[in-house]
């Protein structure tokens, strides 16, 4: 039995680009699912450029603490991304259970 027979047996194919176009038109976004993604996106940006804003620095020069190098602020960055991403899933969240109250609603009556 040769290993690389099973190995193109179980293999499937990548979904291509039309196939996955058709699957994302099928969802659809409330309000807050895409403020979430807006937010999402902004808070990435805004990320970056508040951490090449406030540098830090990158080396001493002297006794007397004069920064010879500025360095990009990482911290800075992961800190506003990782606000910028709970924001965006709990907001991504809320839209989601209002999307589920309205289709409950729907069969209700």
């Amino acid at each position: 039995m040769n290993m690389f027979d099973e190995i193109d047996k179980l293999k499937i194919d990548l979904p291509k680009f039309k196939q996955l176009n058709k699957e994302i038109k099928i969802k659809s976004f409330n309000n807050y699912q895409q403020f979430a993604i807006v937010v999402l996106i902004i808070g990435l940006i805004i990320g970056v450029v508040l951490g090449n804003m406030f540098t830090v620095c990158g080396s001493v020069s002297n006794f007397y603490s004069s920064c010879s190098s500025k360095e990009f602020n990482f911290v800075l960055m992961t800190v506003v991304w990782s606000i910028s991403l709970l924001t965006s899933v709990f907001l991504f969240w809320m839209g989601h259970i209002i999307q589920l109250l309205k289709s409950i609603d729907r069969k209700l009556k």
